[in-house]
C-alpha cells in the first residue's frame, strides 16, 4: 500500500485490500507502471547476497535491516524508508561487487590510521581540481560511511561517490512523429574508498586513466598524505580444489595454529541457484565431513554444481606476550574478489604465499 502511495495512488479506492496488487496494476497509469517495474527491478537488485550485504553496511539501519526476515522484504522496507538511503546501499554495492575487477578497478598502498577529512572544503578541493583537469561542468560528490563487512562494529570506513558529467552521446528515441535522435550527457560514476586498518585506497571507475588521478587527489586533501608507487595487485582464484576434502599445510615458524574451510557456496554455471554450506570454526568436524554426514549418497558435493564462494579461517599462534589467538578470516569469491584488501603482514602471508600454496589462487591477472 505504501508502495503505491509513492507513485500516486489512493489505495482508499480498493474495494478489496485482499486484492490490493491486482487493484494497483489496473490502475495504474502507463507512466506509474512504468515507474512502479523500475523500482521492483531495484529493489530486487539488492536482494542478493551482495546487495544484502551492502544494505547492512549501513550504520543507521543495520539493526532495524538485521530485524526484518527476508532479502526481499529488508530491501523492500529500506526502499520505501528512505530513498537517500537506498541509493547509498546501491553505491556501496557498486564498489564491492567490482572490487578487484581488471575493468573497473585499481587499489592503492597509502598509510593506515589516517584520519579521513571530508569537509566542505575538502570536497570543494577535488571538485575544483577534476573541474579543472577534465571539464566536467556538473559535479556531485557525496560522502558515505559504511560499516566494515568482516567488523561491523569497528570504525566506520569512508566511501566518496563522484557524479560527474560525461561526454555528450546520441540516442535515438521514439516521437509522435517517429525516430530522433537526442544528445545527452550521461552522468559517470566513480566511488572511493579508504580502509584504515590496511591501508589501501580502492577507486570503482569505468575510466582506467582515471583511477590513479582519483586516488591521488584523494590522498591529497582528504587524507593529507602523497599517493605512493605501490599499487594492490590483481587477483583471480579457483575454488574448485575445495569441493573435495582439502589440507591447508602451513610452516610452523609463521606461527599460524589452525586453518579450517568454513563456508562453501554451490551453485550451476548461471549461479541462479545456490546452496550454501556453513560449520563453525571450533566444531570438531570439517565442512566436507559435516556435509556427507547430512546428506550420505546424495552429497551435493559430488554432483555438477561449482563453488562461487568460500571462507578460509586462519587463526595465529599468540604474539607479542598476549594470550589471544588472532584469527582472520578470508572471504573468497570466483573469479577475483578477495576480503583481504590490505598489505598487513599477516594478510601478505595469506596472499601472497598461502592461497597459492593450497591451489586456490591462481596467477595474477594480466
Amino acid at each position: 500500500m505504501q508502495h503505491a502511495t509513492r507513485i500516486g495512488l489512493d489505495c482508499g479506492e480498493a474495494d478489496d485490500q485482499s486484492a490490493l496488487a491486482d487493484w494497483v496494476l489496473s490502475a495504474c497509469s502507463p507512466a506509474q507502471r512504468e515507474q512502479l517495474v523500475a523500482d521492483m527491478e531495484k529493489i530486487m537488485a539488492m536482494t542478493d547476497e551482495i546487495g544484502q550485504a551492502a544494505m547492512l553496511q549501513l550504520p543507521d539501519w543495520r539493526d532495524q535491516l538485521l530485524a526484518i526476515e527476508g532479502a526481499q522484504a529488508r530491501a523492500h522496507w529500506l526502499f520505501l524508508q528512505s530513498s537517500d538511503a537506498f541509493r547509498h546501499a546501491e553505491e556501496i554495492r557498486y564498489v564491492d561487487e567490482h572490487q578487484n575487477s581488471r575493468r573497473m578497478w585499481a587499489g592503492f598502498v597509502v598509510p593506515t590510521g589516517l584520519e579521513v577529512d571530508i569537509r566542505e572544503t575538502q570536497l570543494q578541493s577535488i571538485e575544483a581540481a577534476v573541474r579543472g583537469a577534465f571539464g566536467a561542468r556538473r559535479f556531485h560528490i557525496e560522502p558515505i560511511e559504511r560499516l566494515q563487512s568482516q567488523d561491523p562494529d569497528g570504525h566506520p570506513n569512508i566511501q566518496l561517490t563522484i557524479y560527474s558529467e560525461d561526454f555528450p552521446v546520441d540516442e535515438l528515441e521514439f516521437m509522435d512523429d517517429g525516430l530522433r535522435s537526442r544528445s545527452r550527457r550521461p552522468v559517470r560514476e566513480t566511488a572511493i574508498v579508504y580502509d584504515a586498518v590496511s591501508g589501501t585506497i580502492e577507486v570503482i571507475s569505468k575510466r582506467q586513466d582515471l583511477r590513479r588521478t582519483f586516488a591521488a587527489l584523494f590522498a591529497q586533501h582528504c587524507l593529507g598524505v602523497e599517493l605512493s608507487g605501490e599499487q594492490l595487485p590483481f587477483l583471480v582464484f579457483d575454488l574448485m580444489p575445495l569441493i573435495d576434502p582439502h589440507p591447508f599445510p602451513t610452516n610452523p615458524e609463521d606461527g599460524i595454529a589452525k586453518v579450517k574451510l568454513t563456508m562453501l557456496t554451490l551453485s550451476p554455471s548461471d549461479q541462479r541457484l545456490i546452496q550454501q554450506f556453513q560449520v563453525k570454526f571450533d566444531d570438531p568436524a570439517t565442512l566436507h565431513e559435516l556435509i556427507r554426514d547430512q546428506y550420505g549418497d546424495t552429497n551435493p558435493l559430488d554432483g555438477d554444481l561449482y563453488p562461487w564462494r568460500a571462507s578460509i579461517e586462519v587463526q595465529f599462534e599468540p604474539s607479542n606476550g598476549s594470550r589471544r589467538r588472532k584469527k582472520i578470516r578470508v572471504d573468497l569469491t570466483k573469479p577475483n574478489r578477495c576480503s583481504l584488501r590490505g598489505k598487513t603482514e599477516r594478510e601478505r602471508l595469506i596472499l601472497d604465499r598461502y592461497l597459492r600454496d593450497w591451489g586456490v589462487r591462481l596467477s595474477d591477472a594480466a
